[in-house]
């Protein structure tokens, strides 16, 4: 398995393109939010169309699903006729549907393919592909959730937006991989994390190897000193950037 990131960015990342990646597996692979600059990232690549195997929405803010009416657009045009299933949480399918309402009227008509949304209830296990998967709350401003997901050879998580809550610290328990949003350093932003967030969840998890997403833009080079500060030698921590792809893979443990 390997995660390939689209983008790092927060909303108006002058730089980066809003938080997205994707997870290879096998023959497929799976995309992680899909904000207004994602299309145009994930298009590049030249994936072969049929071997999306599904879509995770962490919340319905515009950097993390408005790219959708754009991405099925172009798996339109590049001839897919697997049915497609969109993951997130509740209130999901009204809001893709007015979405591509109001972006291309009548897009469904046309297609060759159908695609469906499934809205997650949190605790509750269900699958991407072939991934197993499980969600939980995070502390944001309106509903955001994270995922763990566990398949053969690795297990990750992804916080989305906002601070993990206790299930989904438990959720994040021991996974071999976590990206987590560090939108500020040490300051502090209602409904986002920081590292301080982050270095509460690595001990609370024991959660050693880690990716810090949405970072703020003016606060990049802050985030950067301070991960390569003394106080977290003890973990492995990256600031992945657009392009960027990490191998995922079962940790060995003491």
């Amino acid at each position: 398995m390997e995660i390939e990131f689209l983008g790092t960015g927060e909303a108006c990342d002058p730089e980066e393109p809003n938080t997205s990646f994707v997870l290879h597996r096998g023959s497929g692979h799976i995309l992680f939010d899909c904000g207004l600059t994602v299309p145009h990232r994930y298009s590049a690549k030249g994936y072969d169309p049929e071997t999306l195997d599904g879509i995770w929405i962490s919340h319905l803010h515009a950097d993390h699903y408005f790219g959708l009416p754009l991405l099925l657009l172009k798996l339109i045009e590049t001839g897919r006729r697997r049915r497609l299933v969109i993951t997130g949480p509740s209130g999901l399918r009204q809001a893709v549907d007015d979405l591509v309402d109001l972006a291309y009227g009548s897009l469904a008509a046309g297609a060759g393919f159908a695609w469906d949304c499934m809205e997650i209830i949190p605790g509750r296990p269900f699958i991407i592909g072939d991934m197993r998967c499980v969600a939980a709350e995070n502390s944001h401003s309106l509903l955001s959730l994270s995922i763990r997901g566990d398949g053969e050879g690795g297990s990750f998580f992804y916080s989305g937006d906002g601070v993990p809550g206790r299930k989904a610290e438990e959720i994040a328990v021991r996974v071999d991989f976590a990206i987590l949003e560090c939108y500020r350093g040490e300051g502090l932003e209602p409904g986002h994390n920081n590292f301080a967030g982050i270095r509460a969840f690595a001990e609370k998890t024991n959660v050693s190897d880690l990716a810090l997403v949405h970072v703020r833009s003016d606060e990049r080079e802050r985030i950067a000193a301070v991960v390569n500060g003394k106080e977290a030698q003890s973990w492995r921590i990256c600031l992945p950037r657009a392009g960027d792809r990490r191998p995922l893979s079962r940790a060995v443990r003491s």
